[in-house]
């Protein structure tokens, strides 16, 4: 299951296509509203702020360890 706002590239078609074929459910909210999906917003944040991930990362392997350490927190 992956919920989400109804941002552009959750609703392009290449990404919904790729969900289907790989049989991952799509759920997005009715219209974008940060309370409707308080809890994964207020993560976003925590990690955007307090982990420094709100930043141009500079390469993949950098971006490969700070989403692995996103993905642990």
């Amino acid at each position: 299951m992956h919920h989400s706002d109804r941002g552009f590239q959750y609703c392009n078609p290449k990404y919904t296509n790729f969900a289907e074929n790989n049989g991952i459910t799509m759920s997005m909210t009715e219209q974008y509203d940060p309370y409707e999906n308080a809890v994964a917003e207020r993560i976003n944040r925590t990690l955007k702020y307090e982990y420094g991930l709100k930043q141009t990362i500079k390469n993949t392997e950098i971006a490969r360890d700070m989403t692995h350490q996103a993905v642990y927190i």
